[in-house]
Parts: structure tokens; sequence; C-alpha cells
């Protein structure tokens, strides 16, 4: 297909495809949108400003295209008539607090795709030399590529108006049809298929689902939440990473991605990892100073298998990546549409975490960096006549966690981002000072195997060697557990006691089931000394187990259900368990058994008659508190 007439319906590319069909499901979200936000410290001439934002809307008809739908199948039109979205606002009143609740609101301000520019800019001025200047565009109409391109237009056509000259800014060859035109015969062509046989193989088989340690619950959609957090890499540690890196015949890219991908490994226990790397999606001559949706995705899958060194496991990565990179024009949205996952609604597809590598200064057009990184944290872009620091970045983020590194001319950046709605802050923090722990200590030692590869920083080294270990307390040493328990119990009832899954129970809860579940054993002939087992799977369930065996005197005896019969035979009858606490699903494991079975979940109508006030029971410190059986190998 072939289309050049401007005032055509024209076809979406397979990226744009999925970008139409998330807004058509949530059209109110402004989770796909990307978005700056900079402070601007000098006077600067607004008229001229948005004559260089018209400019630039005028050189890329993808700002000025709408979206819609017929029968099930996606177009888009060029809008001839679209003003440019420029708003100037009186911030002179506003605080910081308010400043930042704007930048908030423009972030995840929805576009309306079927008419809305897709470019829109904000100035707020907050007093004659300085401004906020914001800009969002959906993600359907760019990427970062673009996002850079349109900030060196900007600049270049700024400057050019202040010195009264020309612009040197080239005429565009091309146009964003082209690239749809190729895609779209691509995808059928011998060399298409050819790549797609190579993905069908590559992604074959159980497809693994990243299994983060979240501090919180996930919920039921992706949220789009995001935050990051950075750290600089120093210029040494930078250029060791680049000696390495050579040494080992790797990019710095490649060998930064080992090293994430072998983090995961680490900090998962997961043998099967897929991380996504974006890649610019412009292979073909003259799409360079292209705006429009050319990013694609591509999956690189790391299988760690035995312990090898790091310098085998980057061997291994780096065939993954040459042989992905060979085939990456198949874009990532037609092999989910072809492979047909198993999808969920609270995570991405096949993918769900991401590295990136962004040299901002690397891109179409650019002669001198635009972007610099200083010592303090802050992101300088020089736009010719005038400077400006970020104040924010959103790119697209679905994933609760993916690694960007920024690469500026004084540095490294190694961005974090991640949902907070799933992420407590220092929680990727730590992950940060592990992330750099493991960085250093294969730039160290390349020859490291992967499992002794240390992800520990010294801080967190100390904090388990030292800190943790320091457990000394005073108490009084001729109480039991359950009476200290009981005075926590008496002093902070409603306090949490227990939390587990999306379940809690505070003290005085614990403490009363415990008591009765106590004074049914006793009822039931239980003495002190008595040992019962107890097989329950994690929960609150196993907690109230337990106190209310030590409340009756008794001693428990751990008892796991994915143990051999002969096994659970063997303990049941060497510990002369006269009870054992279960649950239904379990409760086959024991027939046959002298032992009375009692299942907690099922059983439970009769034991709330019983008392909730705590035991006189005669119970020493010195008393039987738990037998566990252990296998031979571990004594």
């Amino acid at each position: 297909m072939k289309v050049t007439d401007t005032n055509e319906s024209r076809p979406l590319s397979y990226g744009q495809r999925s970008q139409w069909f998330l807004y058509r499901l949530a059209p109110d979200s402004g989770g796909y949108n990307i978005n700056s936000s900079w402070h601007i410290k000098t006077k600067i001439d607004v008229i001229l400003l948005r004559e260089s934002l018209k400019k630039i809307s005028n050189r890329h008809p993808i700002i000025r295209t709408t979206y819609h739908d017929e029968n099930g199948l996606p177009y888009q039109l060029i809008d001839q008539n679209s003003d440019l979205a420029f708003q100037e606002i009186d911030g002179s009143k506003w605080d910081k607090k308010q400043i930042s609740e704007f930048i908030k609101q423009e972030t995840y301000k929805p576009f309306v795709l079927e008419k809305d520019s897709k470019l829109r800019w904000n100035l707020v001025k907050i007093s004659d030399s300085e401004y906020v200047f914001t800009g969002s565009t959906p993600h359907i109409a760019s990427d970062l590529w673009s996002h850079m391109i349109i900030m060196n237009e900007l600049k270049e056509l700024y400057l050019s108006a202040i010195c009264k000259a020309e612009s040197r800014l080239p005429h565009i060859q091309k146009k964003y049809d082209d690239f749809v035109n190729w895609q779209l015969n691509y995808a059928s062509s011998v060399d298409g298929e050819r790549d797609w046989e190579y993905w069908l193989k590559k992604l074959e088989g159980e497809l693994p689902i990243l299994d983060l340690p979240y501090d919180h619950a996930k919920s039921s959609t992706i949220s789009f939440s995001s935050d990051s957090i950075s750290l600089d890499i120093n210029n040494d540690l930078f250029l060791s990473i680049k000696k390495v890196a050579r040494k080992l015949r790797v990019t710095p890219n490649v060998f930064l991605l080992a090293i994430y991908q072998l983090f995961l490994h680490r900090y998962t226990g997961q043998a099967d990892i897929l991380v996504g790397t974006p890649t610019a999606g412009r292979n073909r001559k003259d799409y360079g100073g292209i705006v429009g949706y050319f990013v694609n995705m591509i999956p690189i899958r790391a299988r760690f298998i035995d312990n090898p060194s790091f310098r085998q496991f980057l061997d291994q990565v780096r065939q993954e990546v040459k042989d992905a990179r060979e085939h990456q024009d198949i874009p990532f949205s037609l092999i989910v549409e072809r492979l047909q996952p198993k999808r969920e609604m609270n995570q991405p597809p096949i993918i769900q975490t991401l590295f990136g590598w962004e040299d901002s200064n690397s891109f179409e057009n650019m002669i001198d960096p635009i972007i610099t990184c200083e010592a303090n944290g802050r992101e300088v872009w020089d736009m010719g006549d005038f400077s400006m620091e970020l104040i924010q970045k959103k790119m697209l983020n679905e994933y609760d966690l993916s690694v960007r590194i920024g690469v500026f001319k004084e540095c490294l950046r190694v961005f974090f981002d991640f949902n907070p709605d799933v992420f407590e802050k220092t929680t990727i923090k730590r992950m940060i000072a592990g992330f750099q722990a493991l960085i250093e200590s294969v730039v160290e030692n390349p020859d490291v195997l992967i499992e002794e590869a240390t992800i520990l920083s010294e801080n967190e080294k100390n904090k388990i060697l030292y800190d943790w270990n320091n457990t000394e307390t005073d108490y009084p040493r001729d109480s039991c557990v359950h009476h200290l328990f009981e005075s926590i119990a008496e002093k902070f009832p409603d306090s949490i006691a227990l939390e587990f899954d999306n379940a809690q129970m505070t003290y005085k809860e614990l403490n009363d089931k415990a008591n009765q579940l106590a004074n049914y054993l006793l009822r039931a002939d239980v003495k002190p000394g008595n040992l019962i087992g107890i097989c329950l799977d994690r929960s609150l369930d196993m907690i109230i187990g337990i106190m209310g065996i030590i409340k009756a005197g008794g001693a428990y005896v751990p008892i796991d259900s994915a143990l051999p019969d002969d096994r659970i035979d063997y303990m049941i009858n060497d510990a002369k368990v006269s009870i054992i606490i279960t649950q239904e699903n379990y409760s086959n494991l024991f027939l046959g058994y002298k032992a009375t079975v009692f299942c907690i979940d099922s059983h439970w109508n009769d034991v709330k008659h019983e008392s909730k006030n705590n035991l006189s029971v005669v119970v020493k410190a010195e008393n039987l508190f738990y037998v566990m059986y252990t296998s031979g190998s571990t004594g």
C-alpha cells in the first residue's frame, strides 16, 4: 500500500495499532504520555518561542494527525487546520506545591486522539525571568528519539529567530507514512517471515513471569504509576566498565545489560529471565529526522544453568544480543499478536522489565551536546540562547521495575524506574546499591562465578553481619514466650500483630483465638510437655496454631505436607503425637493414625465458643517448646 495524498486516510504502524488498542480500553488514561518539564531562569521571547513551536508542528505531519476507527480498522488523518497547542499561564502567585501539582496534572492529562494536537506545550510564567516549561505528546505519535528531535529543532529555530538568521534545519525527505508502508510490506515478506521464525523459536515453551519481591500487592490492572531514583556512576568506575567491556569484546551497553540480567537472577532466584531492550527502529535510510512512533522492543532471554563465570555468561548474552539485532525489524506488538501469550490485566505480555541505553546527545542532527549532567545530579539542556534545568522526564513506563542508563559526556547515570504502588523507595535504594556492588564485583574480577558475585553493598553487609546479629536483649528469663506475648497484647491490643497476603490480625485478635484453641486442646486432654503435630500452609492460622499449642503447655512438631508418606509416618510415630492440627485439604494425609486430627479451617466452630481469657496452665520457661525433625544432610 502506497499513500501520498495528505487528505487520504492512512494505516497505522504495528506499534501505533497497539497504542490505539490501549487507548480505546482506557481513553481517560494519560499513562502512555511522554512528558518533560523544565525550569528556565532567564528572560525568553515568548512570541519567538511560539513561532518556533509552530514551525516544528508544520515540519512534522504526525503532530497534526488524528486517529479514528471504522468497522474495527484504525486509521490516521492529517488535520491541515490543526492549531498549535500552546498555553502561556500566569504562575506569579504560585508556590512550589502548586507548580508541582500543575506539572503532575499535565504529565497525566490524557490526549483525545480523535481531535487533539499531538504536541502540547505550557509556559508558566513565574516572573519576567523565570518560567516552567512543559511538553507532552502521546506515545502513538512519538518516542524518545522523536522527543530529542523536537527539542533539537526548537533550539535551532529559536536561536535562528533571535539572531534573525535562516535556520540550518535540513529538509525532511521522508515521511512517517513511508515507514508505515515499508513495515506493513515487510511483515508479509520473506525477510519478515524469516525474522518471525527466529522469534518463534527463541520464545518457545512456557515464558517466564518475572517474580519480583514486592513491598505491596499488585493491583488488578496496570497502574502506570511511576517514580525514579538515580545513581551516578563516577568517572573512574565508568572508565573501568569501558575498559573491561572492551577487553571482553562487548559494548558497555551489552556489559551492563548482562549485569542487570544477573542482578534479576540473583534477586529473584529465577533461572529464566526475559528483559526487553528498546531499539530505535530507524534502520532504514532517511528515517533519522522523522518524528513518529519508531521504537521497537526486542526481548533478550537469559537462562542460568549451572554456575558459569561472568565472562562465560557474558559470551552468551553477546551472542543473544547479536542474533536479536539481526532480527529486530519485526514489531514486538506483532510478536505478541502471533504468539498469543496468556495475558494478565496487571502486567504487560512476554516482558515485565526493561533495560534501556539512552545516549541523549547521539540523536540525528546534533552537532554539540544538548544535555549536560552536573555533579549535583542536575540535568541541564542547552537551548542555544538560554538553558533550562530538567525537572522531570516521564517516558512510557508500564513495568513495575526498569533500568535506564543515561549516557552523558561527564558521567553515566543509572535510573531505576519503579511503580511506587508496589515498591517502597527504601527497597529501590537497596536495589540500586546492590546493582552498583554487582558492577564493582564483576569489574574487579570478570571471571567470578555468577553465584559468587556480590550483590550486597558495604552497608548491607554490615547490617547483615553485625546489626542483625546484635540481637542480645534483656528480658525476664523465667517468662515463657506466650507470657511475653500476652503482656504485649495487653499494652497494644489494636496494633497489627500479623499480616499475610491481604489479611491482618491485631494482637488482641491473635491472643483471643490462641486462647480459644488452647482451651479446646486442654479439653482434649493435652498436658504440659505433650507433642502436637502441626501441618499448615504459611498463614495466620499457622501462628494461631503454634500460639494455641504453647499456651496449652504443649510443644509443636512441624510437619511438611510435601514430605514422603514414610517420613511423615516416622515423625508421627516417633514423636508419639496425640493431636495433629492441620487444614482440610491435608486431612487425608493423616488417615489411619491414632492421633486426633483437628482441621483449623473447617473445625473452628468447635472452638469459637471457648473462653478468650488467658489460661492459668503451669508452664515454665524450661519446658519443651518444639521438636524439629531435620534431614540427614543438615543434621
